[in-house]
């Protein structure tokens, strides 16, 4: 739409106008703008209005001209625009007329408040208080007896997106998650239960956002101010605790990572103690079951042999014991070098066959990355020994091995009975095992093994029933080709 250079008598008056189409672009302004701004008409055609705009008050402006549209006149924002002179404040009301043949945008009202908000600012604390309260983080609003919004700050479409006079006269419950209104009606209620003094309910909430996105956490403080003659309302101040929550997460989670390597640390030393104190004795006792054996050279007869056979397996249990013992507290630091997984797992596969009635797929992708070759068989080998005796009598356990874009990972899963999801987390602290028989020490060294390199294991439920135990580990050389 083409405008005449001063478009009747709308090119003289005081205030600034300015003409924008409905994505906010410059079509036409008056003598006013040119001198709020400091710049010809003609130089700030088609570019966008906000680009005048404060960056914090950007987010303000672009829902005010988003909500016009379905309106007449628009909500009057007190605004900071860069002027000729530098930030002024402005008021900025606009008015639809998109659809007039003769104008064809959304024309903006900006009357310049600067000098007469000074006046006020020096002479009128409620003026301040107002100023305050607009431009405050916290969302602040007044509600009557019932929990309908009368006033609402700007924060509102700031955090949450919302036109204010849009949420002015809605229930304050409805900007509120449906699980959460019982609370905030409660509170509400609870706000006016002592009389004398006023009183603050506290609670958390989740607030929704006009876009629906995710909610968002809040914390609102509720104080009955009903019969003050002045405020005649409940006074409600929201306060975004997003972030304060996530801190709080990674703080709980860093303080119990502390707290189990902690715990670990303890268990570590005391297996090593353990450990060295049966080393010895159990080596006497082999040497003794072998002796034994040779001088009888079967002279014993058949019961002895079963019970010096019987002897001989718990020595030899008791000695793996010992030697998950020393895995699990050694340090380790793992020497890097380039390994081909699959013909490990190949290899793996033959020194450690499946039992009778198992059997195993393998689905590993040819890659190339730079891990302790040993401690990765070590781990892999742990893995698969529990797949087979989850597995019992028969099943099938895969192996799968994928390229990610920073990792490899590698999961080993079973189509047993499955792990219960109550205890999976307790597995890896040492000891703690599900089996009958078994130290409880092979998901920890494989742990271990794992974060020694800078990486994780994790076991989850598969699906169809049974369990998947995932290795992820740098992927610090890889193979061409690998996403």
């Amino acid at each position: 739409m083409e405008y005449s250079g001063q478009a009747g008598l709308a090119w003289y008056l005081p205030d600034a106008l300015i003409v924008s189409d409905g994505e906010g672009r410059v079509l036409w302004g008056n003598a006013a703008a040119e001198r709020l701004f400091g710049l010809p008409v003609s130089e700030g055609l088609g570019r966008n209005a906000l680009d005048y705009v404060h960056p914090d008050d950007v987010g303000l402006v672009a829902n005010a001209l988003v909500s016009v549209r379905a309106k007449e006149i628009g909500t009057p924002l007190e605004v900071r625009v860069r002027a000729a002179e530098g930030w002024r404040l402005v008021e900025v009301v606009g008015a639809n007329l998109l659809e007039d043949p003769e104008v064809g945008g959304i024309v903006l009202s900006v009357r310049d408040l600067t000098e007469r908000r000074r006046w006020e600012v020096a002479r009128d604390e409620v003026s301040r208080f107002r100023a305050l309260v607009q431009n405050a983080s916290t969302i602040i609003a007044l509600l009557d007896a019932g929990g309908r919004v009368q006033s609402v700050s700007a924060a509102v479409t700031r955090l949450l997106g919302h036109d204010q006079e849009l949420v002015e006269g809605r229930p304050l419950a409805e900007l509120v998650v449906e699980e959460d209104r019982p609370a905030l009606a409660d509170a509400l209620g609870r706000a006016g239960t002592v009389s004398n003094q006023p009183r603050a309910e506290r609670l958390a909430v989740r607030m929704v956002t006009a876009d629906g996105s995710d909610p968002v956490p809040f914390e609102l403080q509720v104080v009955d101010l009903l019969d003050d003659p002045t405020v005649n309302g409940l006074v409600v101040s929201a306060h975004d605790v997003s972030e304060l929550r996530r801190s709080l997460e990674q703080l709980a989670a860093a303080q119990a990572e502390l707290v189990r390597k902690e715990r670990l640390a303890a268990v570590g030393r005391l297996a090593s103690m353990v450990g060295h104190e049966l080393r010895n004795p159990l080596a006497a006792i082999t040497s003794v079951h072998f002796l034994v054996r040779h001088h009888l050279d079967g002279a014993g007869g058949a019961e002895v042999d079963q019970e010096l056979a019987l002897a001989e397996r718990e020595t030899k249990r008791a000695l793996r014991l010992v030697e998950d013992l020393s895995d699990y507290v050694r340090p380790r630091r793992p020497n890097l070098a380039p390994v081909s997984l699959s013909p490990m797992v190949e290899e793996l596969l033959r020194t450690t066959p499946p039992p009778a009635g198992v059997e195993v797929e393998l689905d590993v992708d040819p890659f190339t990355f730079s891990v302790d070759a040993g401690q990765l068989r070590q781990m892999l080998t742990n893995l698969v020994s529990n797949a087979y005796e989850a597995l019992g009598q028969g099943g099938t356990v895969r192996i799968v091995a994928r390229p990610r874009r920073h990792h490899a990972e590698i999961v080993v899963e079973d189509d047993g009975p499955g792990v219960d999801s109550t205890v999976s987390d307790t597995l890896f602290e040492p000891f703690v095992t599900t089996k009958v028989r078994g130290s409880g020490l092979g998901l920890a060294i494989v742990q271990r093994l794992a974060e020694d390199h800078g990486g994780n294991v994790t076991l989850a439920p598969r699906t169809g029933g049974g369990t998947a135990a995932t290795i992820r580990l740098p992927l610090t050389h890889e193979a061409d080709g690998a996403p």
